[in-house]
């Protein structure tokens, strides 16, 4: 069609950085420039959209991979990497969107034209300067970039270097070209220097549950929610859950045989709070299992007959202990329910010393960050998914995972995700009951958080507001980039 470069493009052993992901990536974006100028030429629509978007999705995982392998020996050239990363994405992503608007193809294909000398003329400078410090990189620390993705990275400076692209993004839209973004908290280093075993048991303990808690504390720096926080997601219940398990708890497991007779050969001295469970062996962590879940038990609530026939649920004296320990210091620290059977079976799954649960939450959250944006608040270079595909997700969780995790999961989605307000969160709960009690009953916590809403009329109003807020935003980035010709682009 005579609108090509000139430049081809082939791999050279030269080029290689040493690392094999980035030298497989570089050659697939060779390749990918070959498909796209035949493309062109061809005219065929198809096969360009496919390559556009292969494309953006494969350059976004490629700065990942790099990004990671810098960070991983914290390489000082890691800012300039990520800016300069940015800027050619989102030119990238601006390209593929006017691809997608363009309606005649010779505009298509003019477009993907431009992506095509930008790739050929961009990639092997790019391999040649900017990855000479992975090549250094992998020689100092000699690892293989890892496959999986990574967490999603704080807000980064929408602005970029001056002289390196010709278009202006409005700032307030630049976020509809990013991930979502999302805080993650992390957990300070474990405490160490016991003045006895009990004590170090204790800590290794409480920290175990901690590394449950701290994953659903996560959430988006610019939702706002009015709601206080579930107890799950709050810090202020945790240092106070922490103390009750101390109190409570922690006595009736350190009568174990087993876990006393770790200490004649543990230099718990020595030890921290998480090296601790490297000495634990399977039959010790069975036998501390058992001991806090019969614990927990004890502090069931226990339903009596009484003599005119009806039943009643009989509160302990340890269990209103219990009630009185975690009750929240103000009420906007925390939302916990009247603890009863309930809240105690939940509290219970919170530790299991024979298997460590992150990797599951974690793989199950980046399912959940993907499925929230390609369903209810995509990219503008992915395509919209699927109805009720994260819906659909949730609710297997809700069925697999222990102790009304599931929940929990639903409403960290909820204060991380602009978009599951409160009306996603009823329309979710309608999936597991036609009445609102068998909602209860399947999701008690969930119900329960939302019966707040009685108490906050004008939460309604904001949420309306901020859904018209984020369709204006949608419809000026359309309009914006209709905007763009190829002049500028």
């Amino acid at each position: 069609m005579g609108i090509l470069s000139a430049m081809t493009m082939s791999w050279r052993d030269s080029l290689s950085v040493g690392l094999a992901e980035v030298d497989e990536d570089h050659r697939a974006m060779f390749a990918l420039a070959g498909v796209m100028a035949a493309a062109v030429e061809a005219g065929d629509l198809m096969a360009l959209d496919r390559a556009m978007q292969t494309l953006v999705g494969g350059l976004a995982d490629h700065f990942s991979r790099e990004e990671r392998i810098l960070a991983a020996r914290g390489d000082k050239r890691l800012a300039r990497h990520r800016a300069s990363h940015d800027t050619t994405l989102e030119r990238f992503i601006l390209l593929r969107r006017r691809f997608i608007l363009a309606e005649a193809a010779a505009d298509k294909c003019r477009v993907a034209a431009e992506a095509h000398d930008f790739l050929t003329g961009w990639l092997v400078p790019h391999i040649a300067a900017e990855d000479t410090d992975l090549r250094a990189a992998a020689r100092a620390t000699e690892i293989e970039a890892p496959v999986s993705l990574p967490v999603p990275p704080s807000p980064r400076d929408t602005r970029a270097p001056e002289g390196d692209i010709d278009y202006d993004l409005p700032p307030h839209l630049a976020h509809l070209l990013r991930r979502v973004a999302f805080a993650v908290p992390r957990l300070g280093p474990p405490s160490r220097e016991f003045d006895s075993f009990e004590s170090l048991c204790a800590a290794a303990i409480r920290r175990r549950i901690d590394r449950v808690l701290v994953f659903f504390r996560r959430h988006g720096p610019q939702v706002v929610r009015d709601l206080p926080p579930p107890f799950f997601a709050s810090e202020a219940f945790a240092q106070r859950f922490g103390e009750a398990v101390e109190r409570l708890i922690v006595p009736a497991m350190l009568q174990s045989r087993q876990l006393r007779g770790l200490a004649a050969h543990l230099d718990w001295r020595s030890a921290d709070a998480d090296s601790f469970w490297s000495a634990v062996e399977r039959p010790l962590a069975e036998d501390m299992a058992s001991r806090w879940r019969a614990a927990w038990d004890e502090l069931m609530l226990v339903e009596k007959l009484r003599d005119d026939g009806s039943r009643v649920l009989m509160v302990k004296e340890a269990t209103k202990w219990l009630r009185e320990m975690l009750k929240p210091p103000s009420l906007r620290d925390y939302d916990l329910p009247r603890i009863g059977n309930t809240e105690i079976a939940a509290f219970r799954s919170l530790f299991d010393p024979a298997a460590d649960p992150l990797p599951d939450l974690e793989a199950a959250w980046r399912k959940c960050h993907d499925l929230y944006e390609q369903e209810l608040d995509p990219r503008v270079y992915q395509q919209r998914g699927s109805d009720g595909a994260l819906r659909d997700h949730l609710l297997a969780l809700h069925a697999r995972l222990p102790g009304h995790w599931g929940e929990f999961l639903v409403l960290t989605c909820h204060r991380t995700f602009r978009r599951v307000n409160t009306r996603y969160l009823e329309r979710f709960t309608a999936s597991v009951g036609r009445t609102a009690e068998e909602r209860l009953r399947h999701m008690p916590f969930l119900m329960g958080y939302l019966s707040q809403l009685a108490g906050h009329s004008h939460i309604r109003t904001q949420e309306r507001d901020d859904e018209d807020s984020w369709k204006a935003e949608r419809q000026e980035l359309q309009k914006f980039l209709r905007g763009i010709g190829p002049e500028v682009a």
